[in-house]
């Protein structure tokens, strides 16, 4: 929440100088944060509509991490708040193909959280398969940070708890509370 003004004056300034992947880039931060923030969805429409206006005008990233992180923030963000938007296929299928790219841990663990939240909404096993393919050889990874490993604990584990598959969601929340014990955080609760 306290990164929100700063890419919102960012942002801002990226229109007076009429830098549209400036424009891009900083409205993706905002939605990123308001998603990971999971505090009040609503503020997500304006910057939808923002991301979505510069994706149909042709903008893109210059590096295939920022259009993952772009097109995933349009993906989660318009499965949260409007599902019937026009962009959201196109994103998840360019999140799709785009996590077969070798990335950082904590950006693909981040985006398989947001394939797990579109999972929950939308009830796709095939998003689901993908987001534990692409998460679960990472969660060891000395690159992943304990938060990031955590969080995804919580949203694959809320996953199998929707789809009645306790066992493997109390694994998962058993994970993430060992993390939390293991890494003094306070503790978070699961999405509900």
């Amino acid at each position: 929440a306290s990164a929100r003004p700063p890419l919102e004056r960012a942002y801002l300034a990226f229109v007076d100088a009429g830098d549209e992947v400036g424009q891009l880039l900083s409205a993706t931060a905002i939605l990123e944060g308001l998603y990971f923030e999971y505090d009040n969805f609503k503020l997500m429409d304006l910057w939808i509509e923002r991301l979505v206006s510069l994706f149909e005008k042709g903008v893109r990233p210059s590096t295939l991490e920022d259009d993952l992180r772009a097109n995933s923030a349009v993906m989660v963000a318009a499965t949260l708040r409007q599902p019937a938007n026009s962009m959201l296929k196109s994103c998840l299928r360019r999140v799709e193909s785009l996590l077969k790219e070798p990335f950082d841990a904590n950006i693909k663990v981040a985006v398989a959280c947001m394939l797990h939240e579109y999972c929950a909404v939308a009830l796709d096993l095939d998003a689901e398969r993908l987001a534990i393919q692409v998460a679960r050889p990472l969660l060891l990874s000395p690159y992943l940070s304990p938060h990031r490993a955590c969080y995804y604990f919580r949203t694959e584990g809320y996953i199998h708890y929707l789809y009645g598959r306790h066992t493997e969601a109390l694994a998962c929340f058993d994970a993430a509370d060992a993390l939390e014990r293991e890494n003094g955080f306070p503790p978070i609760l699961a999405h509900a």
